[in-house]
């Protein structure tokens, strides 16, 4: 997953086929990954994602991404870390945790995400 300061969403949506494509620009803070821990990313490092919404029975819905994987915020994360850090047993699964929660912790946030 790719841990995010902020994120922006384009104001027009490019429609296609019944569709519409949505860009979000999201600005990394690291990335977790479960065999290699967290590792951050370099200062104002932007991710675009490519969303498809289309109608599903009615609703609009997101029905595909590209690349597809979590988002998520740093606090989101954080929170994540620290449950799995206290359910985890294995000591270096434990060690790995720890390791992403300092990490993270000690990465300095923009002031404008806060």
């Amino acid at each position: 997953m790719m841990v995010t300061l902020r994120f922006d969403v384009d104001p027009e949506p490019i429609p296609e086929h019944g569709k519409f494509l949505i860009t979000v620009h999201y600005r990394l803070l690291g990335r977790y990954d479960m065999a290699e821990g967290y590792s951050q990313r370099a200062t104002n490092s932007v991710q675009d994602v490519q969303f498809v919404v289309s109608e599903v029975n009615g609703d609009w819905r997101i029905t595909d991404a590209e690349p597809n994987y979590p988002h998520p915020s740093r606090a989101a994360v954080l929170q994540w870390l620290n449950q799995k850090l206290a359910d985890v047993q294995d000591p270096a699964t434990k060690l790995t945790y720890q390791h992403a929660v300092e990490d993270l912790q000690a990465q300095k946030s923009s002031p404008l995400a806060k």
